[in-house]
């Protein structure tokens, strides 16, 4: 029978400890990979990657179009909906995706126009076959927690369309940004205020939607504060306007 000396022992132990710590470690869920865009193949920074719902940023890419998400102490092998968002806008979704260990998952989306502002060009002058109005669309107004609003426009026709999303500032009515994107039937176009990093923090706008090519409708939603003070309510977009509002009660003081 042979014997292992005591230092020999030792050192057998720990090995196992440092394996067993390896090993744990190795199994953790992680989120890796790199964005780049679909034409020119170059790395996209600043790129929004959410996990669940696409409400907050999980993380965002760097300037060599990488990113990392450590999950530790989420389950393995749980599905969760990875998105990855430019502009405001969802650029690539991979829904129902298995995360156990190191997963990546590398996107190649398209990165045109999004990474400055889009300049406001001539809006078209051709007759939109529908219009919606959004009066009020924020993002972090009044702080980081404070007043965004998220809109959807889903386009209700049966035909494909082009919307001209167009951002008119408060101050004085000019345009902020404008942006053409095309929706098949049933389909939607979601803009996250917050998750736009080409757009200023603390800031209004009114949004003019147009569809050329097929019957749409919107929804703002307003969201304000986190946790136990969270608030949020919702409105349609409006299809027209009038330049004369009837204000039938007006008081002041009334009984008092």
């Amino acid at each position: 029978m042979r014997f292992v000396s005591p230092l020999v022992a030792v050192l057998l132990v720990v090995a196992a400890m440092l394996a067993q710590q390896n090993t744990a470690y190795a199994v953790e869920p992680s989120l890796s990979g790199t964005v780049t865009d679909i034409t020119t193949g170059q790395p996209v920074a600043n790129v929004c990657v959410t996990v669940g719902p696409p409400v907050r940023c999980a993380t965002n890419t760097k300037a060599d179009g990488t990113y990392f998400l450590d999950m530790t102490g989420a389950p393995n092998g749980i599905q969760w909906d990875i998105r990855f968002l430019l502009g405001g806008q969802i650029k690539k979704e991979f829904l129902g995706t298995t995360v156990t260990g190191p997963t990546v998952i590398n996107a190649q989306i398209d990165a045109t126009g999004f990474i400055t502002p889009p300049s406001c060009g001539a809006p078209n002058a051709a007759t939109p076959s529908a219009t919606s109005y959004m009066p009020n669309i924020t993002k972090t107004l009044g702080g980081p927690t404070c007043w965004q609003t998220p809109f959807i426009v889903e386009n209700t026709g049966t035909l494909n369309t082009t919307l001209e999303v167009s951002w008119y500032k408060f101050a004085d009515g000019s345009c902020a940004k404008r942006i053409n994107v095309n929706q098949g039937p049933g389909t939607s176009y979601a803009y996250i205020p917050n998750n736009d990093s080409t757009m200023p923090d603390n800031s209004q706008w009114s949004v003019v939607v147009r569809s050329y090519g097929s019957s749409v409708v919107s929804v703002v939603n307003e969201h304000q504060g986190t946790g136990t003070r969270a608030e949020a309510m919702s409105y349609d977009g409006f299809s027209g306007g009038a330049k004369s509002v009837f204000l039938p009660n007006v008081t002041r003081r009334f009984f008092g």
